[in-house]
């Protein structure tokens, strides 16, 4: 063989090698697109990710290599790095960082559990500062600790000495336990704090010493022993006698220290107490004895020191000149109050009581120093029995002495010029005498003082002034003194007498100048009278006006009369007796000499007009009123008091003038009737958790209601149980009996439920004595669970599911249940949890993803349509999974989601598939041809716009329901949301004569609304020259119509050259009709076409990808892998046909140029990993491709043996 043969032989082989491998290139083209295009990441990245996932740096920070690693937006998986950026080893990192506020943030951003731990571990100091034998509380408690370490370290502590603090069982602080700063204490150490136990934390005992460190102890800081500075910790002692030095406890330094115990002993030389230090410290007990030496107390400084139940002694010091507001509010104090001589102003509520307290006893004395009272200085001190005020008070102000004990003459001084609403009400006093300029500042100044007789005015200008000023029952009360005069007709002479205006006549003044009654006193006697005519004292001259021993004095003078005499009047018994049915009469006898009935009364006549009525509380319970009534029935049972009043008429010009009147009260008694009352019972032995049995009256016994008491419970055995009868009428008693009831134990747990759900068990539930019972609250589809309440507490968030378990059942229980509908965003957050469909689902599941179809169909319209397409694509995947579905495409058509056909199961469907396993619901989509009648081919002829009619088929589906091998057939006109299918084209129609090229769409005929036939065209969503895409939810028929165009421009052969060389533009719009172009055009032109990538990033139209669902009925774990290889795997048969076609150019050329030309060829007419449509590739023509270029080689091979032989 020659040199110029072998190189021909060489290039030939060489040609033929590299079609061969290009072959096998486009092949593993196809399997690397198809993973680049699932989402998996490149190989690279991955090793690396998968290395820092091993606890390996792949690489340094800020390589190249760094930026390209996939995030977790892109690929969906986290990167396994620690908190710093880096692989996690499980040894401390060289960057780690020891300060707090690094690992909080640290902290903040770790990504998971396992590593936050690590990353704690590695930066935690390895020591305790704290020689004890707890740990410190948490990284703030450590930065507490450091950031006191400057503190400690300037009063010269050691931590040897704090360290023997700490180890001593008494919690007691030592002085270096103590934070003090230029004398004054400002807290416990937080070592000392967090070196006690929890139990010493309990019983911390204060001892304030005087000195720390050479620094005498002067003040102590406000807020310093605040419990709520000390989390978990008590303090129950404070002993202050070694503070000598100490003049100043500031604002709050003991607040709320509630657990602090015993006496409180203040040591001398204290010059200030600040406001609210001592507040809220209710376990101080005894006596307060404040030093000589204060003379500054701050508000509130003892408020609610309610154990503080022994004496107070105030400061003996000129400077001490105000007891401030609150101070000693609720404090229990007893004994005397001595107020001492340089107080010149007492606040509000000083010394105020709760109610029900007692306090100080003895006489309350206001030293004359005193100019200013507040606000309830004084309210609720019951102990004092009398008052004295300051002569230099100017104003007594509201509640000041209100529900105080003080009795007896109140005299105010004439200093005072007001007295506030409520400042004496509910106290004792008996007499209380005004100043005569003194306003009253409201009606209840004197309210509820029941002892009280009289309040005295110094004039009756005065008492003008004042009464409208005052209540009701302050206005019977007030009064001005009057000298009363005794006058008649005979001048016989009657000393005068002191009395009181709107006050009784023989009210006196007694020697401790109050005014009380003395019933003994009588007014002046007067002549005897003739039985017609008598003398009498009356108030005006006329005699019509008589007055009595008891009349309020509303007059200066009274009159001897004489006038007609008294009528004698007398009354009858009244009644005492027990019901039975017959009245009773009230009578009353009225007689005088010129007494007539009124009927025939003229001038100078008596007449008696009489006034029936019952002493109610409101009063307003008369009955009967007139002349001439003596008498009245009672009938009914009672027991009031009824009163008569006779009045004794004089008939004058035609007018009865009252000259007498005269009251009586009749007893009345009629006791009830006893009640006769036989209880039946409808069972004497019944289950405890029934309740009582029936009780019922007999047929003669006393008409009324029969009851059994409330808050009876039955217990196993004999029961004593009672019961109450109430008559119908008053004139009966009550009556009450017992029963013996024999009780069989168990307790009774009832529900209440609302809303759409159920109670399971279904109650009422009967349980043992300490039986544990579970209930379960299932929600009706289209309801979720709300709430559950035991009890009346809400249980909702102990619930296990929808279950909740009652343990040792000792009692009755009442479940209340609340069940509402579901929302879009319950439904979808149900879906979002249904199992993935490539797994067989378990009967719960099932169970499940029924529930959820049947939930969906009772949501609200509006809430119908809020759920989001995919979460419906989720739920019919779901059902497609199912073993009791099925569904099936035959005939030319497919679905891009078969699943999507489930949405015609409707939820009486799902509830069938739920119900019995045996049921099955099979859908099926089918195309077939079909001849249109008259008028559909009309519609269709005057829709076609420029189309010409293919042909028509008839789209439908048929949902079965089958049941034992009995299907029942229902035909699905439209659904709820359109679907994606995929017609196939007939061939002849594929057909397009030389120079046109010819679209496709869809003519679609349905029944509108309205009821009428319309039509509508369908845009082909594909590019496929074989099919044609549509969205549809109708189902009827369909035409396939298509549209010839002449072809513009050059030949087909440079638009082919054309096509090859450069990629075609891919389609602007999914809805762009299919074309099909003149099969006589070059194969180059349509390889060209076919190695272009469309517009879908896939390079496969809508509904092509995925065979798992093409031609089957559902996919299985099998089928699933199956179709992710065929949709991921792609090959293009024509680049294939390209290759060969190309080498065979290149062995006619002969020349190396040529293997270079068919390489540029390869890379302009394949582009690097295009991805290409399944319909592009065939397995059987590549593989015959494939067979023809081996056999090829070897034929050249074996010529080139012969030739060789021969050349030998």
């Amino acid at each position: 063989m020659n040199r110029k043969t072998k190189k021909r032989l060489c290039a030939v082989s060489g040609i033929l090698l590299a079609a061969v491998l290009t072959g096998l290139t486009a092949l593993t083209n196809g399997f690397a697109g198809a993973d680049s295009l699932s989402g998996n990441e490149v190989p690279a990245l991955t090793a690396a990710a998968d290395s820092a996932a091993d606890g390996e740096t792949p690489m340094e920070s800020g390589s190249i290599a760094d930026e390209n690693l996939p995030t977790q937006e892109e690929d969906g998986d986290e990167p396994a790095t620690d908190v710093q950026g880096t692989a996690s080893t499980g040894e401390d990192s060289p960057n780690a960082t020891t300060d707090t506020d690094a690992q909080e943030s640290s902290l903040e951003s770790q990504p998971s559990e396992s590593e936050s731990s690590a990353t704690t571990q590695s930066s935690a100091p390895s020591e305790s500062p704290i020689p004890t034998g707890s740990e410190s509380g948490s990284a703030a408690d450590e930065t507490s600790v450091a950031a006191e370490s400057e503190s400690e370290t300037s009063t010269g502590v050691s931590s040897m000495s704090r360290m023997s603090a700490y180890a001593s069982s008494d919690p007691v602080p030592a002085p270096g336990d103590y934070v003090i700063s230029g004398g004054t204490i400002q807290k416990l150490n937080a070592d000392y704090i967090n070196g006690l136990t929890e139990d010493q934390k309990q019983n911390i005992r204060l001892v304030i010493p005087g000195e720390i460190n050479g620094q005498k102890v002067t003040s102590i800081a406000q807020y310093a022993f605040r419990p709520s500075n000390y989390s978990g910790c008590t303090f129950t002692a404070l002993d202050l006698s070694q503070a000598i030095y100490l003049t100043s406890i500031q604002n709050y330094a003991f607040y709320q220290c509630q657990g602090l115990t015993g006496p409180l002993t203040l040591p001398d030389g204290l010059i200030s107490i600040g406001q609210q230090a001592f507040e809220g410290c209710s376990g101080l007990t005894g006596d307060l004895l404040l030093p000589d030496s204060l003379t500054s107390l701050g508000i509130h400084a003892f408020n609610g020191c309610s154990g503080l139940n022994g004496s107070l002694r105030l400061p003996d010091n000129a400077a001490f000149t105000k007891i401030p507001d609150y101070a000693f509010y609720k404090c229990m104090f007893t004994g005397t109050l001595t107020i001492p001589s340089s107080v010149t102003s007492i606040g509000a509520s000083a010394f105020r009581l709760d109610s029900a307290a007692v306090g100080f006893t003895g006489e309350l004395r206001i030293p004359d120093s005193v100019t200013s009272i507040q606000t309830a200085a004084f309210l609720n001190q019951k102990g004092f029995s009398s008052l004295t005020l300051s002569a230099a008070l100017s104003s007594i102000p509201e509640s000041a002495f209100k529900y105080t004990g003080i009795s007896g003459t109140l005299i105010l001084s004439e200093g005072i010029s007001s007295i506030g609403n409520g400042a004496f009400r509910g106290t004792g006093l008996k007499t209380v005498y005004l100043p005569s300029s003194v306003t009253l500042g409201g009606t209840g100044v004197f309210d509820e003082c029941s002892l009280l007789t009289a309040i005295v005015c110094t004039s009756k200008e005065q008492y003008s002034t004042l009464y409208s000023s005052l209540s009701s029952s302050g206005k019977g009360k007030l009064s001005y003194p009057v000298m009363l005069h005794f006058q008649d007709d005979s001048g016989n002479s009657y000393p005068d007498r002191e009395c009181l205006f709107n006050r009784p006549i023989n009210y006196i003044k007694d020697a401790d100048l109050s005014w009380s009654a003395d019933s003994s006193y009588r007014l002046p006697s007067l002549p005897a009278g003739d039985g017609v005519y008598q003398y009498k004292w009356c108030s005006d001259q006329a005699g019509l006006k008589p007055v009595s021993e008891t009349s309020l004095l509303s007059y200066d003078t009274v009159y001897a009369v004489k006038s007609l005499a008294d009528p004698v009047i007398t009354f009858g018994e009244g009644v005492s007796k027990t019901y039975d049915g017959q009245p009773f009469v009230l009578t009353v006898n009225a007689s005088h000499p010129k007494a007539v009935e009124i009927g025939q009364a003229e001038d100078g006549d008596v007449v008696f007009y009489y006034t029936w009525k019952w002493e109610t509380i409101s009063g307003d319970g008369s009955i009967q009123k007139g002349f001439d009534l003596t008498s009245l029935e009672v009938t009914d049972s009672c027991d009031r008091w009824c009163m008569v009043t006779v009045q004794a008429c004089l008939v004058e010009g035609g007018k009865a003038k009252v000259f007498y009147t005269e009251r009586h009260e009749f007893p009345v008694l009629i006791l009830q009737a006893p009640s006769f009352v036989h209880p039946v019972l409808s069972s004497d032995s019944v289950y405890i958790g029934d309740g009582l049995p029936a009780i019922e009256l007999s047929a003669d016994d006393t008409q009324g209601t029969l009851l059994w008491d409330e808050g009876q419970t039955l217990t196993e055995g004999e029961n004593i149980c009672s019961w109450t009868f109430t008559p119908d009428s008053d004139n009966y008693t009550p009556l009450t009996g017992t029963a013996l009831i024999t009780g069989r134990s168990y307790y009774l747990v009832t529900a209440s439920v609302t809303g759409g759900g159920s109670i399971l068990p279904a109650g009422p539930l009967e349980a043992q004595k300490g039986e544990t019972l579970t209930v379960t609250f299932p929600a009706d589809s289209g309801y979720k669970l709300e709430s559950v309440s035991l009890d009346g507490t809400d249980i909702t968030a102990d619930l296990t599911d929808v279950s909740y378990t009652l343990t040792d059942i000792q009692s009755d229980h009442t479940l209340t249940v609340c069940f509402i509908k579901m929302t879009a965003k319950d439904v979808e957050e149900v879906i979002s949890n249904l199992p993935d469909p490539g797994t067989a689902p378990t009967p719960e599941q099932v169970q499940n993803i029924l529930d959820t179809r049947i939930a969906l169909d009772k949501l609200e319209e509006a809430e119908k349509d809020a759920v989001a397409d995919q979460a419906l694509d989720s739920l019919y995947n779901a059902l497609a999974a199912l073993p009791q579905t099925d569904v099936q495409t035959s005939g030319g058509i497919t679905a891009a989601n078969p699943a999507a056909l489930l949405q015609s199961m409707t939820a009486e469907d799902a509830k069938a598939l739920k119900e019995n396993t045996d049921v099955s619901c099979l859908v099926r989509l089918q195309i077939t041809d079909a001849i249109p009648d008259p008028d559909a081919s009309e519609l269709i002829n005057s829709t076609l716009n420029g189309y010409t009619a293919g042909t028509h088929y008839e789209i439908s589906i048929v949902k079965e329901l089958i049941t034992n091998g009995t299907a029942q057939s229902t035909p699905v006109t439209a659904l709820d949301r359109e679907i994606e299918l995929s017609l196939e084209i007939p061939a002849v129609l594929r057909s397009v004569p030389a120079g046109y090229t010819r679209s496709f769409s869809i003519l679609r005929l349905h029944t509108g609304e309205d009821g009428t036939l319309q039509a509508q065209i369908l845009p082909d969503l594909d590019s496929s020259p074989d099919t044609v895409t549509i969205k549809s939810d109708r189902f009827s028929v369909y035409s396939l119509i298509y549209r010839d165009q002449k072809q513009n421009g050059g030949s087909e052969t440079e638009k082919a050259t054309e096509s090859s060389t450069s990629p075609a533009a891919p389609s602007s719009s999914p809805a762009a009709d299919t074309h099909v172009t003149d099969t006589t055009a070059s194969a180059q032109t349509s390889d060209a076409q076919d190695n272009t990538p469309s517009s879908d990033s896939a390079g496969s139209k809508p509904g092509t990808g995925t065979a798992g669902f093409r031609g089957q009925s559902k996919p299985t774990s099998s089928d699933t892998s199956d179709s992710s290889f065929d949709g991921s795997v792609r090959t293009s048969s024509a680049s294939m046909a390209e290759t060969v076609t190309t080498g065979a150019e290149s062995l006619a050329g002969e020349t190396k140029a040529n293997v270079s030309e068919t390489d540029a060829q390869e890379h302009t007419s394949m582009p690097e990993e295009a991805p290409v449509t399944e319909q592009n590739f065939s397995w059987p023509l590549f593989a015959a491709i494939l067979t023809a270029l081996i056999l090829m080689i070897l034929i050249l091979l074996l010529l080139l043996r012969r030739k060789g032989k021969k050349d030998r």
